[in-house]
C-alpha cells in the first residue's frame, strides 16, 4: 500500500505545482521521504527534513554572502566549504537533531556549490516551502488512506 500512497503523493504534488509557482522536484522528493510505514515516522522524517533544510539554508546563505564579500583564494575557499560542513553537523548533534544532518548538508552544499543560486535566502526559503508542501501531502495521504498502525502500541 505504501508504494501506491507514495505514487499518489507525487501525483498530487505535481498537480499542485500546476498552480503553485516553482519547481515540484523538491516537493516530490520530500513526499517520497516523508511517506513512512507509520504516521509517527512520517512526521519525524518530515520535521527532520524541514529542520535540516532551514539549517542548511542558513549556513549556505551566510557562506555565499560572506564569500561574495570576502572572496578567498581557491584553495582556502574549498577548505572553508568543507569546514563549514563540520560545523553544521556539530550543530545538528548539539540540538539533538541528528536526523536533520544529511538534509542540512545537502541544502548547504547545493547553495554553496551551485552557480544558479541568485539570492541564497530566497533559494533557501523556496526549498523549505517546497519541502513543506511535499511533507504535508505525504502525511495527509498517510493519515487518510489506510493509516498504518502504530508500532509501539501495547499488546492486548
Amino acid at each position: 500500500m505504501r508504494n501506491l500512497k507514495t505514487a499518489l503523493a507525487i501525483f498530487i504534488c505535481l498537480l499542485l505545482y500546476q498552480f503553485l509557482p516553482g519547481d515540484p522536484a523538491f516537493a516530490c522528493i520530500a513526499a517520497v521521504i516523508a511517506m513512512q510505514p507509520t504516521i509517527e515516522d512520517s512526521l519525524l522524517a518530515g520535521v527532520n527534513r524541514i529542520i535540516g533544510t532551514v539549517i542548511g539554508g542558513i549556513f549556505g546563505a551566510l557562506f555565499v554572502l560572506l564569500d561574495r564579500r570576502y572572496h578567498s583564494s581557491d584553495l582556502l575557499h574549498l577548505l572553508l566549504v568543507a569546514a563549514v560542513v563540520t560545523l553544521l553537523i556539530m550543530l545538528c548533534n548539539v540540538i539533538g537533531k541528528n536526523g536533520a544532518t544529511v538534509m542540512g548538508c545537502v541544502t548547504y552544499l547545493v547553495i554553496v556549490l551551485s552557480t544558479a543560486v541568485g539570492n541564497p535566502w530566497l533559494y533557501a526559503l523556496g526549498r523549505t516551502l517546497n519541502n513543506t508542501v511535499g511533507i504535508a501531502v505525504a502525511v495527509g495521504i498517510n493519515l487518510a488512506i489506510r493509516p498504518p498502525a502504530r508500532t509501539d502500541q501495547p499488546e492486548k
